[in-house]
């Protein structure tokens, strides 16, 4: 799996705009958790993700972002 492919699962996994527990996207995209909190943490600076508590939930550009067309 490379970089891109772990951003775009847990965006997928928020795809559908609601509010999910951090813990339940992490158990769904399998990856390290200190890994996953830190790059939590990145998309929600960098305005992909709002992390509310433990809670998160995609953003505009974050739907923006899955809606790119993929590079060969």
């Amino acid at each position: 799996m490379n970089d891109y492919d772990i951003v775009d699962k847990i965006l997928e996994c928020l795809k559908d705009c609601k509010k999910h527990k951090i813990g339940e996207v992490q158990d769904r995209v399998c990856f390290d958790e200190f890994k996953f909190k830190k790059l939590v943490e990145l998309l929600d600076r960098m305005g992909l993700i709002n992390v509310e508590g433990d809670e998160v939930v995609i953003t505009k550009i974050g739907l923006d972002y899955l809606n790119l067309p993929e590079v060969p």
